[in-house]
C-alpha cells in the first residue's frame, strides 16, 4: 500500500496514515490481477516530480509518481492529502501493447526530459510529457527487455547512455550452464557468448 506521514523534521508530527492498503488499492489505482486483489497494492517505486530550474533541480514538488504492480500513477501531491479519490491519474499512461507480458507491472521511473523512462516487469519504455502532462508512449525507442528492476542514466562525452538493473533469470546467466543445452537461461543467446 501507501502510506503519508505529516512531519517537518522527520522525527515527529503526526501518526502515519495509509493513503491505500490491500483492502482499498483499487478504489486508487489500476487492479493488477483480477484474481487477487490485494496485488494491485504492491507499490514497487516512488519518485517526486515537479517544476525544475536550469540545472535540473525540482523547484516545487508536485507530483508523485507511483509505480505499483497495476500500472503507473501520478498523485497531486496538493490536492492529494485532502482529497486522495480525486488526487490519482493514470490518463495516458498506460501500455496496452506490453500489457499481457507485465508492461504495467511498473518497477522503475526515471524522470528525462520532457520524458519518463519505464522499467516494467516487460522491459523498458517511454513516456512522452512531464509532471504537468503525460501525452502518451513515446515510439521509436529502443526496449531493453526483461524485468527492469532500476534504471540510470549516465552522460559522459556528451554521451548518454541508459544502465538497467535486470532481475535474473531469462535475461541473465546465473542458472547452471547445463553441458546438454546450447541455452542454458533460454535467451537466445548461446552460453558461450555470454
Amino acid at each position: 500500500g501507501l502510506l503519508a506521514w505529516n512531519t517537518s523534521d522527520l522525527q515527529g508530527g503526526a501518526e502515519p496514515y495509509w493513503i491505500f492498503d490491500n483492502v482499498t488499492a483499487e478504489q486508487f489505482v489500476r487492479p493488477a490481477d483480477p484474481f487477487n486483489t490485494s496485488k494491485s497494492a504492491i507499490v514497487n517505486v516512488l519518485e517526486i516530480d515537479g517544476p525544475r530550474d536550469e540545472d535540473g533541480q525540482i523547484t516545487n514538488q508536485q507530483i508523485l509518481w507511483v509505480g505499483t504492480a497495476g500500472g503507473l500513477h501520478a498523485y497531486d501531491l496538493v490536492t492529494g492529502p485532502n482529497d486522495p479519490f480525486n488526487a490519482f491519474n493514470r490518463e495516458r499512461m498506460e501500455n496496452v501493447d506490453l500489457d499481457q507480458d507485465g508492461g504495467n507491472d511498473i518497477r522503475s521511473i526515471l524522470i528525462a526530459d520532457n520524458q519518463l523512462i519505464v522499467g516494467s516487469a516487460a522491459g523498458t519504455w517511454v513516456l512522452e510529457g512531464s509532471h504537468a502532462m503525460i501525452f502518451g508512449i513515446q515510439e521509436g525507442h529502443t526496449r531493453i527487455p526483461g524485468p527492469i528492476q532500476s534504471i540510470a542514466l549516465g552522460t559522459m562525452n556528451n554521451v548518454s547512455k541508459l544502465y538497467a538493473g535486470i532481475d535474473p533469470g531469462r535475461f541473465a546467466n546465473i542458472a547452471p550452464i547445463d553441458p546438454l543445452s546450447n541455452d542454458s537461461d533460454e535467451d537466445g543467446m548461446p552460453d558461450g557468448w555470454e
